[in-house]
């Protein structure tokens, strides 16, 4: 009975043994958790062409905690430099996904909105979503070492984009070793992949000399910006940027909201 006595823990004792166990440590359950808030692109089950899979995760989790199965705070975002294929030049927190781009695309207000939802059911349960990350967003916060912005990256996750945006991240993105999933962007491809969104296309100067030369210029103002009118008929804008020429994909969501406001028309509710 003392043997036995020995080997157990008080009711009351429980808690302040669990917090003695994993003091400045996490385990697998607790960074599913954070993997999920952050917007990270993890497949539930089975394997995706955009997703990581879970156990691929898990394995490189055992990896970095294999003495003990618990990994130590200051060593998750190391974690997330291994699991995303960071070099030094990713900087501290490793490789960007999808929904970290939605971000930085809102805040370049270029395609920040594509693959919202515009189903009222669905932006009803969004509304729900962002109302419980607010009300958790200062744990969240202190947990991933963030002021809290970090919250809406689990939204954002949620975002579906078209073929051509899709295209254009796997376009640029490198596979991650050993799984061929396009699921993170070097951060020095950034400005490449934000170029490939407003262009669809480029040319070289040089080579296409005569034909540049003979479009017609929009505006003397600025005179980099031409239009083209192809065999089909439809007219395509380009513009010149040093030995190269670009054709603008199209007006986007924000450059559109911005005309109509600059017309006295703003659109005031975007829902």
């Amino acid at each position: 009975d003392e043997e036995k006595n020995e080997l157990a823990i008080h009711e009351a004792d429980v808690e302040e043994f669990v917090r003695d166990l994993v003091r400045d440590h996490v385990w697998w359950g607790a960074i599913a958790v954070i993997l999920e808030n952050i917007g990270f692109p993890i497949a539930r089950f089975g394997t995706s062409d955009s997703l990581l899979s879970k156990d691929r995760c898990m394995e490189e989790f055992e990896m970095a905690a294999a003495k003990d199965g618990l990994l130590p705070v200051d060593k998750v975002l190391d974690f997330l430099r291994k699991l995303t294929g960071a070099d030094i030049a990713d900087g501290a927190a490793g490789r960007i996904w999808k929904s970290q781009m939605v971000m930085l695309l809102e805040q370049l207000k270029i395609c920040g909105m594509v693959g919202r939802s515009t189903k009222r059911s669905l932006k009803e349960q969004g509304r729900q979503v962002i109302e419980r990350l607010e009300a958790t967003r200062d744990d969240q916060a202190l947990a991933l070492g963030g002021d809290g912005d970090n919250a809406r990256l689990k939204e954002l996750a949620r975002y579906r984009w078209p073929k051509w945006l899709d295209n254009a991240w796997n376009d640029v993105a490198p596979e991650v070793t050993g799984t061929g999933v396009k699921a993170f962007l070097p951060r020095t491809l950034i400005y490449k992949f934000v170029k490939s969104v407003a262009f669809d296309s480029e040319e070289s100067y040089r080579k296409n000399k005569e034909w540049v030369d003979g479009m017609k210029i929009i505006d003397e103002e600025y005179d980099t910006w031409k239009e083209q009118i192809d065999s089909s008929g439809a007219k395509c804008v380009w513009t010149q940027r040093g030995q190269s020429v670009l054709r603008l994909r199209g007006v986007w969501h924000e450059c559109f909201l911005d005309i109509l406001a600059r017309m006295g028309s703003p659109v005031l509710n975007l829902d």
